[in-house]
C-alpha cells in the first residue's frame, strides 16, 4: 500500500473514524484496546501519515483495524477503489475563490473613508492649594514610616550581633583533661595477658550471579523481529540498552521517546510477553536483561526493529 498520495490518506481516515463512531467507541476506550498510544490514533484520524515511519504506520494501523474486528486487507482494498478528488476541479475553484477574494478587496479600497470624528478638546483639571498640601502631609508619613522601621531593623541586627560576640568566649574555653594513668610494668598486682585466639568470622556464602538467576535463549529472527526466551527467578525484568547514538524506544503503552547513551525500563508486572520498538538497531551497542548480556543478532538490517520477550519465572 502506498501512502504517498495525502488524498488517499485522508479518504483511509475518514473511514477508520466511520467505523469506529459506528461502534461508539471513544479514543480512549480504542487506545486500551489496541494498546496504541491516543496522540498516535488522532494522528491517524486526521490523515497526517507523514508523521510516522511506514513500519510503525502499518503496524498502527493493523492494531486500529484488529481492535474494530476489520479485516487490514479490506482497508486497502477499499482505500484503492475509491475514486480521488478531480485535481482539475480543484484548482478551477481555487481560481474563482481568489477571483472573488481580489474583486472584494477592489471595492473595499474604492469605498471613501468617513471623516473621522473630531473629539472636543478637554480641558486639564487645575491642582488646588488644599491638594498639595494633602500630597505633602501623605509623603511625610510615607517617609516617617519608612525612617521608623528602617530603626527597628538596625536595632535587631546590633542585638544579634552583640549576642553573638557575647557567647564567643564561652566557645573557646578548653575543656580540662585528665592524664593517662600510670601503671607499672612490674607490678605483681596487675592481670596476666592470656593469649586468646581472635574471634572468626562466619563465612558468608556468595551472592549467586545474574546468570545463576537469569537465562536468556535467542530463538530467532523473522525479518525485523528478534525473539527470546527469558528464564527469571526475580520478581522483576530489568531491560537496559547501551546505545552508540540517538535512538526511539516504545515498550507497549509504557514508555516512549528519544534516548541516547544507555537506556534502562523496569518490568514489575511479568504477563509472559513483552514487545520492545526500537527505531534505530544500527545505533545499539549491547542489550542486558538482569545483567545478563542477550545475544543479539546485530547482522540484521539497519533501521527500526522489534525484540520480542517470552519470559517465565521459576
Amino acid at each position: 500500500m502506498d501512502f504517498s498520495n495525502e488524498s488517499r490518506n485522508m479518504q483511509i481516515a475518514d473511514y477508520l473514524q466511520t467505523l469506529r463512531t459506528e461502534q461508539n467507541l471513544t479514543l480512549e476506550e480504542l487506545s486500551h484496546l489496541s494498546q496504541v498510544p491516543i496522540v498516535h490514533l488522532t494522528s491517524i484520524e486526521e490523515g497526517r501519515f507523514k508523521r510516522f515511519d511506514e513500519f510503525y504506520l502499518k503496524m498502527y494501523l493493523k492494531r486500529y483495524t484488529q481492535a474494530l474486528d476489520v479485516d487490514l486487507e479490506q482497508l486497502y482494498a477499499y482505500a484503492s477503489s475509491q475514486p480521488l478528488p478531480d485535481e482539475a476541479q480543484d484548482k478551477k475553484k481555487k481560481k474563482e475563490a481568489e477571483r472573488k477574494m481580489t474583486q472584494t478587496q477592489a471595492n473595499i479600497s474604492a469605498t471613501p473613508k468617513a471623516p473621522a470624528n473630531k473629539r472636543p478638546k478637554r480641558k486639564r483639571p487645575t491642582i488646588k492649594t488644599a491638594n498639595i498640601a494633602r500630597l505633602e502631609a501623605k509623603n511625610k508619613i510615607s517617609r516617617m514610616i519608612i525612617g521608623f522601621v528602617f530603626v527597628v531593623l538596625l536595632i535587631i541586627i546590633v542585638f544579634f550581633f552583640v549576642n553573638l560576640i557575647r557567647d564567643l568566649p564561652l566557645n573557646e574555653v578548653d575543656e580540662p583533661t585528665t592524664p593517662p594513668p600510670i601503671t607499672n610494668p612490674h607490678d605483681v598486682t596487675s592481670p596476666i595477658e592470656e593469649d586468646t585466639e581472635p574471634e572468626t568470622e562466619p563465612e558468608t556464602e556468595p551472592e549467586p550471579v545474574p546468570e545463576d538467576l537469569t537465562s536468556a535463549i535467542f530463538e530467532g529472527r523473522s525479518g525485523t523481529i528478534q525473539t527470546f526466551n527469558i528464564t527469571t527467578q526475580l520478581d522483576e525484568l530489568v531491560l537496559r540498552l547501551v546505545h552508540s547514538g540517538d535512538n526511539w524506544i516504545e515498550i507497549t503503552t509504557e514508555v516512549s521517546g528519544t534516548f541516547r547513551d544507555t537506556f534502562e525500563h523496569t518490568f514489575e508486572d511479568l504477563d509472559g510477553r513483552i514487545e520492545v520498538l526500537i527505531g534505530a538497531i544500527h545505533n545499539v551497542d549491547a542489550v542486558f536483561v538482569n545483567d545478563v548480556e542477550l545475544p543479539v543478532d546485530f547482522d540484521a538490517p539497519s533501521g527500526p526493529a522489534m525484540f520480542v520477550f517470552y519470559v517465565e519465572e521459576e
